[in-house]
């Protein structure tokens, strides 16, 4: 039985991303059980509530492995360290020192000028094509797992690189995918439950443009001053009563002296 769903400004699409507090109608039983009204407060307990529900759908091999096909050409992830130094020569020194059998994670930690990642032996984690800087790139997607790369040149200085992982396979992403299939299927079912529900739209004016929050606030206003005026209505009838009655005492004095001015013509 479907009462109401309320959705805040953002819209059903983002309300794990809000970030106004407010109390939010989400079609769904106390229990993630869609077919009621979930009343939620607040960020956390809305994003908390669509990880239960989202864990309750079920996702076929099929349903991962279409997925997949479908979005194939971003399933590819590399996993790579480096040491970062400021000249070529400081660069050719780390590399004979790991051709001469030094750990690669204790040296990124000794002389990485990477702060990010020397604390972590120089790892980078999983990444996409996109987000280094292109010389890097070419050689971590064009490589093998355990390669490592002669002095590499880019804005930040000169890398020594290492590709230990590749990521490109369905099993790779297979976690994932399940996830983003369950947000599909999240997703469909609370705008099925918006088509079919009566919908109270609640908008936070406060990231919008100024002329917006103005032309919402004069609404607001004129809404507020309706029943006023509507109030003040009644007394209107009284002027209209006092009319007649003017109206009445000016023809009986004017209307003597127009018979007498009738008569002396």
């Amino acid at each position: 039985h479907i009462i109401k769903v309320v959705v805040i400004y953002g819209g059903l699409r983002r309300l794990d991303r809000l970030h106004s507090p407010a109390v939010v109608a989400v079609v769904g039983d106390t229990n993630g059980n869609a077919g009621g009204v979930l009343e939620i407060e607040g960020t956390y307990p809305q994003r908390e509530y669509r990880i239960k529900k989202m864990a309750s759908y079920e996702v076929t091999d099929e349903e991962i492995q279409n997925f997949y096909n479908e979005n194939q050409e971003g399933m590819l992830q590399a996993q790579a360290r480096h040491i970062l130094v400021e000249t070529e020569e400081e660069a050719n020194n780390v590399l004979e020192r790991l051709e001469n059998g030094e750990d690669f994670a204790e040296l990124a930690t000794e002389l990485s000028q990477d702060p990010g990642s020397a604390a972590n032996g120089g790892d980078l984690g999983y990444f996409p094509r996109g987000r280094m800087v292109p010389e890097f790139e070419e050689f971590v997607f064009n490589s093998e797992v355990g390669e490592i790369s002669e002095p590499i040149e880019t804005v930040h200085g000169f890398h020594i690189i290492e590709v230990t992982d590749i990521k490109d396979s369905v099993e790779d992403f297979s976690e994932e995918i399940k996830s983003a299939v369950q947000s599909e299927k999240f997703l469909a079912e609370l705008q099925e439950k918006e088509a079919n529900a009566d919908i109270k739209k609640i908008y936070d004016v406060t990231k919008e443009p100024k002329s917006i929050q103005e032309k919402i606030d004069n609404q607001e206003q004129t809404q507020e001053q309706a029943p006023a005026e509507q109030t003040e209505a009644p007394a209107e009838p009284e002027t209209t009563e006092e009319t007649p009655a003017e109206q009445t005492e000016t023809t009986e004095e004017e209307a003597p002296a127009e018979e007498g001015e009738g008569n002396g013509n």
